[in-house]
């Protein structure tokens, strides 16, 4: 690396040649070459970067399958790194794939119960916004998949943020070939509910029927959204900080 002894002190890039400040003075050296998409895909010495390369995409069309089967879910209760978040949690999944080689490691054979307790809104948990108890399961025999929130007091119980008068609670359900690309889902929504209510509320029951002996993944999901009562109607609160949903539970075959 050549060192610049003029006293104009250069930063930044020139044609090839890159300038900048170092503790032991002003330097230049060659920009790097790029190397080709032909090179990485055929030499050798990049066989573990091509690896990698195919896992990562494997991964990332993982996450839009997955988001596409529970977009309605989704709406209104994401934060603005839910693609990033998601995309790093299936390809923890994948690498747990015990029969692949690598290279070809795939999410339908990895561990998808790392996905339980994944919240789609990091600012926003669940178990901060409603604080009861909650019971969820998976029938994958008989292809049900439920959830279960006790009676509660929704002041006592619920986590509002200003000016929300009253708030919905949504499931949604979902089985997922990641193979395919093919999925199957069900959403389920509460009535409104008043979040300064002292009264008890109902026992709430969602229920979602999917295919009885699956042999996809299945994928069950919680959430709340705060709405804004006008003169009879409810409109969605313009801060979607408070909407929540989690992933409860994830089952692999």
């Amino acid at each position: 690396m050549a060192i610049q002894n003029s006293i104009i002190k250069l930063r930044g890039s020139i044609d090839d040649l890159v300038f900048l400040e170092t503790k032991n003075g002003h330097k230049v050296r060659k920009k790097a070459k790029a190397v080709s998409k032909e090179i990485i895909a055929a030499d050798p010495r990049y066989a573990r970067l091509r690896e990698n390369m195919s896992e990562f995409s494997g991964a990332v069309s993982a996450t839009r399958l997955l988001r596409a089967a529970v977009k309605e879910a989704m709406h209104d209760c994401t934060d603005n790194r839910i693609f990033n978040r998601l995309t790093k949690a299936m390809f923890a999944v994948l690498v747990t794939d015990p029969v692949s080689e690598r290279g070809q490691r795939n999410v339908m054979k990895g561990d998808l119960s790392l996905l339980k307790e994944f919240s789609f809104n990091n600012t926003a948990i669940l178990s901060a916004i409603f604080k009861a108890d909650i019971s969820t399961g998976i029938d994958r025999a008989a292809g049900k998949l439920t959830v279960n929130i006790p009676a509660f007091i929704p002041a006592d119980n619920i986590v509002s943020p200003a000016g929300a008068t009253h708030c919905r609670f949504h499931s949604a359900g979902t089985e997922v070939n990641f193979d395919n690309g093919q999925y199957v889902s069900k959403l389920v929504e509460s009535a409104a509910i008043a979040v300064g209510d002292n009264l008890a509320t109902a026992a709430i029951h969602f229920q979602h029927q999917l295919t009885a002996g699956s042999a996809n993944p299945l994928f069950l999901l919680l959430g709340i959204r705060f709405y804004q009562e006008v003169n009879g109607k409810l409109y969605p609160l313009k801060n979607k900080a408070f909407n929540a949903l989690l992933v409860t539970d994830a089952d692999s075959v």
